[in-house]
């Protein structure tokens, strides 16, 4: 954990040369994950904008897992990182392109788009006196290839009202509550 505090502050300083880890010390989990649970499918919440911890995550997930891993960020250069190392992994929409999408259909212009370049949109079900899990955008993203994930989902009804809805999947913090 020391060694990746350390990378973080020294990718923060321009001028400061960066750390030269290998993949054990950044990433020593993410192969042992993957090993461990051959058929599971992960998601990794990239929280900054440095692409240097994008290229090593990738570099420790390696190309035969690549199709198991669906990688969030609010960043869409995070983002776009990702992209631009090919492969693969699939990348739920930035912020911004959250936004956009859901402006799209807010407005009614998102017959315009046939296709996204996003792989999922992972979001809370009520964004504030927007509820995003409703029947209509869930299945107008499906004919556009995106799956749809729920963040926050804490009871059984929430579970049932998202099923209805036909989202792909929720992330809970209490699972026995929504079984």
């Amino acid at each position: 954990m020391r060694q990746y505090r350390d990378y973080l502050e020294n990718s923060r300083q321009t001028d400061a040369p960066k750390l030269n880890h290998e993949i054990e010390g950044l990433f020593p989990e993410v192969r042992d994950l993957l090993d461990e649970f051959p058929a599971q499918r992960f998601n990794f919440v990239l929280s900054g904008r440095d692409p240097n911890i994008v290229a090593r995550l990738h570099h420790a997930i390696g190309p035969a897992d690549e199709w198991r891993i669906l990688i969030s960020s609010w960043h869409a250069k995070t983002i776009k990182n990702v992209r631009a190392l090919g492969g693969a992994i699939s990348c739920s929409f930035s912020l911004p392109g959250f936004v956009g999408t859901y402006a799209l259909y807010r407005t009614g212009f998102m017959f315009a788009k046939k296709k996204f370049a996003h792989d999922a949109l992972i979001v809370p079900e009520v964004v504030g006196v927007s509820y995003i899990a409703n029947r209509q955008l869930v299945r107008q993203l499906h004919d556009r290839g995106v799956r749809v994930y729920i963040l926050g989902v804490e009871t059984r009804e929430q579970v049932n009202r998202l099923r209805d809805a036909g989202v792909d999947g929720f992330i809970t913090g209490n699972l026995p509550a929504c079984l």
